[in-house]
């Protein structure tokens, strides 16, 4: 093999690396996130993580009543994930 053949597979390989490294620093950073749960109720960026929803879009559904909230010294709500399990089987589609 000639150096330049070598070099791209090395380049490849560091790419494939750099990928897994991204990957698992997202699943430690969802492991963390994990812990801004307390009991069955989980703080306003893991529910927008959790749900792909935005902060307006969660406060349109606080105060349509579909969701419940709660507040610990004021800032940051924390939301019932039963509420949004709830929401998603009230969508359900039948196929």
């Amino acid at each position: 093999m000639n150096q330049s053949h070598e070099l791209m597979i090395v380049q490849q390989r560091l790419a494939m690396i750099e990928m897994q490294m991204k990957e698992a620093i997202s699943l430690l950073n969802a492991m963390m996130n994990e812990r801004n749960a307390i009991g069955e109720w989980v703080d306003e960026e893991t529910a927008m993580r959790v749900t792909g929803l935005s902060k307006s879009s969660l406060y349109e559904l606080r105060k349509a009543n579909r969701i419940s909230y709660s507040t610990i010294s004021g800032r940051p709500k924390h939301y019932r994930l039963k509420d949004f399990e709830n929401i998603l089987n009230e969508n359900e589609r039948l196929r």
